[in-house]
């Protein structure tokens, strides 16, 4: 198990890299952190709400601000924001199941324009499809498959990217879903071991409003 949760760790700092970012001051959606207690992760800013049992362990803020390459001291709204417009990402949730090495994060960017129109989720997909292989084989991981699909995550339509891949000679399988909220972007990953459950780990996701 310490083998997985090592590879999980890593993994999630290079998919954060992978995807693209950009600068953008309009379309601004006020960006919030989400808050979590008794492991139930809430994001006003999205709209939803995670729920997990006590198999679970969600990163507090130092291990967050050390994922994002911040310092605890400056894990605030602002500096979050400050971090996201230099171009970073900053993750805002990374919860993992220690029964079996599964796995939930969310990562924020922002987006950047093409010909004066704010990407959209699709172009999003479509620019991180292009880098992601060549990221992940420089670091040991190998992607056999990833396509770009269409899913529900909390009730809504999003575009998402699925892959299956090997680690250390592990089966590896995520799902990628893209949520655009306002000039940002959120990158929800499932990541799963041997088997691909990653639509169960997406499925605990709920709208606010249900709750």
């Amino acid at each position: 198990m310490k083998k997985i949760v090592s590879v999980f760790l890593s993994l999630l700092l290079i998919v954060s890299l992978a995807a693209c970012g950009g600068k953008s001051a309009a379309e601004e959606a006020e960006l919030h952190r989400g808050t979590v207690e008794d492991n139930v992760y809430t994001s006003q800013f999205l709209g939803i709400r995670l729920t997990v049992d006590e198999d679970w362990i969600i990163a507090d803020d130092e291990q967050l601000a050390e994922l994002s390459g911040m310092v605890l001291d400056s894990f605030t709204d602002e500096d979050v924001k400050a971090q996201i417009e230099k171009g970073g990402s900053v993750m805002d949730l990374y919860a993992l199941n220690q029964a079996d090495g599964s796995s939930v994060n969310i990562n924020f960017q922002k987006l950047s324009f093409i010909s004066g129109v704010l990407v959209s989720e699709d172009a999003y997909a479509e620019e991180t499809m292009k880098q992601l292989p060549d990221t992940l084989a420089s670091s040991g991981i190998t992607v056999g498959k990833l396509e770009k699909a269409n899913v529900t995550f909390a009730g809504k339509e999003h575009v998402a990217l699925t892959m299956e891949g090997t680690v250390q000679d592990l089966p590896l399988y995520e799902t990628i879903v893209l949520v655009k909220t306002g000039s940002y972007m959120a990158c929800v990953t499932a990541a799963t071991f041997f088997e691909d459950t990653t639509a169960d780990l997406l499925a605990m996701f709920q709208p606010l409003q249900e709750q």
